[in-house]
């Protein structure tokens, strides 16, 4: 089906754990749960006729996950600056694809990973929120969220096919959906499916 320019419809599968582990496949989650996030994505691509898969994702979590794996580490590797400069290095120039850029290959789409990277997040702010109170994750949230997201929808519109299927976090929907609505994009949000797997205390990422 020839992409429709017009209509710029995206399908926004909302995942409701905050660590994103079967997105990039880390080392302990069960393959299971892996195989079942894989599933969704391909059948949802397929029922919807999406022209390319998009997620809430960037080289640097994809780098600190691999790293992960290879030292079979059970937590993943702290989000600090210093770590994260340092995985990149011993890492630069490898492709580390994450599970739903693999499903976007197998079904012949173009893939997009639309996240900021963490050194450019962090000039917006901390990667986690520093008060642990719903009034204290909602105010980094308002600080944080909206370069990010804007972020993606500039990084969706560069992408030029649609429909488009886009994967991430479900704190992003109270501050997303309307930057979406500003954006006259034609949203339709999809139901999840599968079970969350646990988060690990300190990886908060969303």
């Amino acid at each position: 089906m020839a992409s429709d320019q017009r209509e710029r419809r995206l399908f926004i599968l909302f995942t409701d754990w905050f660590s994103h582990k079967e997105q990039r496949g880390d080392y302990g989650v069960p393959p299971e749960k892996i195989e079942a996030y894989r599933r969704r994505i391909s059948k949802l691509a397929r029922e919807n006729q999406v022209q390319a898969i998009a997620e809430e994702m960037n080289w640097d979590s994809m780098a600190r996950s691999a790293a992960s794996k290879a030292l079979h580490l059970r937590k993943p590797i702290p989000l600090m600056e210093d770590a994260i400069r340092y995985i990149n290095q011993i890492l630069i120039g490898q492709e580390i694809p994450s599970e739903t850029e693999l499903i976007a290959r197998e079904l012949g789409l173009p893939y997009k990973a639309c996240d900021l990277t963490m050194d450019e997040q962090l000039k917006n702010g901390p990667l986690e929120p520093p008060d642990s109170t719903n009034e204290g994750r909602t105010q980094w949230e308002d600080q944080t969220f909206p370069p990010r997201e804007q972020a993606w929808i500039t990084s969706l519109l560069e992408l030029r096919h649609w429909p488009v299927l886009f994967v991430c976090g479900n704190r992003h929907k109270r501050t997303f959906l309307p930057r979406l609505a500003e954006a006259d994009l034609n949203v339709v949000v999809v139901p999840e499916e599968f079970e969350p797997c646990p988060t690990d205390s300190g990886d908060l990422t969303t």
